[in-house]
């Protein structure tokens, strides 16, 4: 358990409307990236250590492997340097006081290998990519899913995708009571069948047409929705309402992608 005191940092009125309105914000320089950086370090030398992947040959690099088993390093709170005053007074702030307190073992480690270098970016598709973690339960985000980039993240290096504004459409459908089961893939369903951009967004086969929701759209309730990715510096922090839709994507770049991983409850 971490826990820090003194306030360092208070979410403009703005952000924290943002946070609001699309269940997702991110946080510029909110880790030193030095601290990314000897994280990243302390990945590669397990990695290599336990599993024979070098940082200095890329022979080693299993194509499009996410490794897992970090759990040594979660238990040596080597990730526990995630934890900035930024990160935690923003989590506090939108969540209530103490809820970066609650945190015992911090980080999951979510690494992901180049598949290719063909330069080939596409949003996922299929309701077999896209999912939530935790269904919406209350009028409000209940809990928040931080992702800390460790290391440069482009937009060809497999960053995590997020719907923008579909918490707030999931709340509306927990409202309605439609059906009984609140799993990733009965939500899903639902919604393809009500909403024509979700629909677009995990059936339509046309990449032309799919590339249009980087764009803002709407809900048929008027909620703005878009395709947003977590690409920026080392040190930056996205914060995603955990009832976010969100996917994995193809890292078609030449260097792994390092990101770091933490879920705060209220």
């Amino acid at each position: 358990m971490l826990c820090h005191k003194v306030a360092h940092m208070q979410l403009t009125s703005k952000q924290v409307d943002e946070f609001k309105t699309h269940g997702l914000l991110k946080l510029t320089n909110c880790v030193e990236p030095k601290v990314a950086s000897r994280i990243t370090n302390s990945l590669w030398n397990f990695l290599e250590n336990e599993q024979g992947i070098s940082k200095n040959d890329p022979n080693t690099w299993p194509p499009g492997y996410r490794p897992t088993g970090f759990q040594e390093l979660t238990r040596t709170g080597t990730f526990r340097r995630m934890a900035s005053p930024l990160l935690c007074d923003a989590v506090d702030e939108l969540l209530g006081h103490g809820a970066s307190c609650k945190v015992k073992n911090w980080g999951i480690p979510l690494m992901l290998f180049p598949d290719s270098n063909d330069g080939q970016r596409t949003i996922p598709f299929g309701s077999d990519t896209w999912h939530i973690d935790a269904p919406a339960r209350t009028s409000s985000c209940y809990a928040i899913r931080a992702f800390l980039l460790l290391q440069d993240v482009p937009k060809h290096q497999g960053p995590t995708m997020a719907v923008a504004g579909s918490s707030n459409l999931l709340r509306q459908l927990a409202a309605q009571k439609i059906t009984k089961s609140q799993s990733s893939k009965t939500v899903l369903k639902q919604l393809i069948r009500s909403e024509p951009w979700i629909n677009r967004l995990l059936s339509e086969p046309d990449s032309a047409v799919r590339e249009r929701l980087y764009c803002w759209g709407k809900s048929n309730s008027g909620l703005p929705l878009k395709v947003t990715e977590f690409t920026g510096d080392s040190g930056d922090v996205f914060l995603m309402d955990i009832s976010t839709i969100h996917s994995k994507s193809r890292n078609t770049a030449k260097l792994p992608r390092m990101v770091l991983s933490q879920t705060f409850f209220g």
